[in-house]
């Protein structure tokens, strides 16, 4: 049976996992910036999310037969109303892995398809995330469930 979730303290050593997955990918494609074998949060981070900021910083898992196969790291971000901008309530799609034994089977847009349940249920205005240009497998998956450049960054090597 599989459930996507709210994370659980338990849930740490399974994260870290794919945590080390989803930047070897990165390192792999550009590794003048990230470094291999390494993971973007410490286990006290990862702890302090769980436990203390669920609500405004929640990690959701796919679970399988006890397994963690998959996160969505989310951010709530309220965009308040100023003199240029218009009131936004964004969620921010920080992070989203799934295991690599396990990609091609769905669990990806079962993730995405929960990150906009979230969202709606939130009152949030609009879901955005970054990808790198060069992650093709990236692209095509979230421009096949809808997602749309919004800006770019350039970079110039000095």
């Amino acid at each position: 049976m599989s459930e996507i979730r709210l994370a659980l303290k338990e849930d740490i050593p399974s994260i870290n996992r794919l945590l080390i997955q989803v930047n070897n990918v990165h390192a792999y494609l550009y590794p003048s910036i990230f470094k291999k074998d390494k993971k973007k949060y410490s286990d006290i981070d990862l702890e302090d999310i769980i436990i203390n900021k669920s609500k405004t910083n929640p990690i959701l898992v796919y679970q399988e037969a006890n397994q963690v196969l998959g996160y969505a790291f989310l951010i709530i971000n309220e965009i308040k109303e100023n003199n240029n901008l218009q009131y936004r309530k964004e969620l921010y799609i920080d992070d989203l892995c799934v295991d690599s034994s396990y990609r091609n089977k769905g669990i990806a847009s079962l993730l995405i398809d929960e990150v906009i349940k979230y969202a709606k249920q939130n009152k949030c205005t609009e879901i955005t995330l970054n990808v790198y240009l060069d992650n093709k497998v990236a692209l095509d998956f979230y421009n096949k469930k809808g997602f749309k450049p919004l800006k770019s960054i350039f970079e110039m090597k000095i």
